[in-house]
């Protein structure tokens, strides 16, 4: 099995991480138009290049990625895609770009949970909102779990749903055991963390068991 397929595996195993994912694709489609400049923070899965392939727009976008694997695979689904020609694909982060560049949309997918400094989390987040343009919005999904939830339970839940779908057991171990160790991260500290970085939620998109997903502003 390919490192993509694993990949796509482990997130069909979450309950409603699929479902999240088509309502992320609505809300693209919703913000973008025509020539949009658009930014996706952590590209490797390539999950957003399909979802905006759909939409039939000529967008401008820039894929940032510290992992030069993880670009290959993106630049693959790119490949053939309505999009073909119109990414750049940088080896980096977003403190890479140039000051003065700005996007009308950014897309942080399950990007912020793999940070385990929190200074680290909040400097990406103040880069991210210094190249917002003036009216952009930022689709962010990560893992957030709801204060009082039952960390156990859900990774109960969890397994009986990956048992059910045939996930191999290393994969469906990986993620319980990834979620077991994030179980801080929940809807306070995020909303936190972002108002360090001059960001607030403006609504909720979807939920999907652990994972949470939300249009982004700048505060006012």
């Amino acid at each position: 099995m390919s490192r993509l397929q694993s990949y796509r595996e482990l997130q069909s195993s979450v309950p409603g991480l699929e479902e999240m994912y088509e309502a992320i694709g609505f809300s693209l489609e919703q913000q973008c138009t025509d020539q949009s400049n658009l930014l996706i923070v952590g590209g490797g899965g390539g999950r957003e290049i399909e979802l905006l392939a759909r939409t039939g727009f000529h967008l401008n976008v820039t894929v940032v990625d510290p992992s030069n694997a993880n670009l290959a695979e993106a630049r693959h689904i790119a490949d053939g895609s309505s999009l073909e020609g119109r990414i750049e694909f940088i080896e980096g982060s977003v403190g890479n770009l140039a000051k003065d560049r700005k996007f009308d949309v950014i897309s942080v997918l399950m990007v912020l949970h793999m940070i385990q400094d929190r200074s680290i989390e909040r400097d990406l987040l103040t880069e991210i909102r210094s190249r917002m343009s003036s009216s952009a919005k930022i689709i962010l999904a990560d893992l957030c779990f709801d204060e009082q939830a039952s960390i156990d339970a859900l990774i109960s839940e969890y397994r009986r749903n990956a048992e059910q779908l045939g996930t191999s057991t290393s994969l469906m171990s990986l993620e319980a055991q990834f979620a077991s160790g994030c179980s801080m991260r929940n809807l306070g500290r995020l909303k936190a963390i972002l108002s360090e970085a001059g960001l607030c939620i403006s609504r909720t998109i979807s939920t999907a068991h652990w994972y949470r997903c939300y249009v982004v502003e700048p505060a006012t």
